[in-house]
């Protein structure tokens, strides 16, 4: 979600449209953090006045959106049902659908899988092509349609428990241990919102 095109703004808090943190997903989601500055890096970047001696104010901010990437996600599950998501890869399991299915923050490289394990806990994601641990901070799921008490988990891309890349598959993985959280729910056919920062 964008900020307002006008009016009032405060850096932290929780109000869509109008924390600066919220925007960034800087802290922990819901508790937004107030410890963040008009002039740092991130809040530089979304305003578009990157440089210590670029001036900034509020309203460089307005209408501006860390969002680098939105998809949506039509929950499919492997046969065991312990993996709901979206996976195009065998060895994963073949099922869901994403909408346009490719990174803007990578270069448009196609998603191969986005899901929640519940089996071990684990949360994947996966893109077509070797590429270096960097384009996002942060990924957040959040319901569409489904059950609206299934919750929106926010993950961060530097906290992931491993990263790797294989020339040999042709892909790079990102996988999140202990995420006892499923945002993508016990059943197949929901849609989920999946977003990049």
């Amino acid at each position: 979600m964008a900020l307002e095109t006008s009016g009032s703004m405060s850096m932290g808090g929780n109000v869509a449209g109008r924390s600066i943190a919220k925007e960034l997903n800087y802290g922990t989601a819901g508790v937004h953090e107030n410890q963040i500055e008009l002039g740092q890096t991130n809040v530089r970047t979304l305003a578009g006045r990157t440089g210590n001696t670029t001036s900034i104010s509020f309203s460089h901010l307005h209408g501006k959106s860390s969002t680098l990437d939105t998809q949506t996600v039509v929950v499919g599950s492997n046969s065991s049902g312990t993996r709901r998501g979206f996976a195009n890869f065998g060895y994963v399991f073949i099922g869901g659908s994403i909408s346009d299915g490719t990174a803007n923050w990578k270069s448009g490289a196609a998603y191969r899988w986005c899901y929640h394990d519940s089996s071990s806990t684990q949360m994947g994601l996966a893109l077509t092509g070797v590429h270096a641990n960097s384009g996002f901070t942060s990924m957040k799921v959040s319901t569409i349609s489904g059950n609206p008490n299934d919750p929106t988990v926010l993950i961060y891309r530097t906290h992931a428990s491993s990263f790797q890349t294989s020339s040999y598959f042709n892909y790079t993985t990102w996988t999140w241990n202990a995420q006892t959280q499923n945002p993508f729910g016990t059943v197949n056919g929901p849609s989920k919102k999946v977003e990049f920062f």
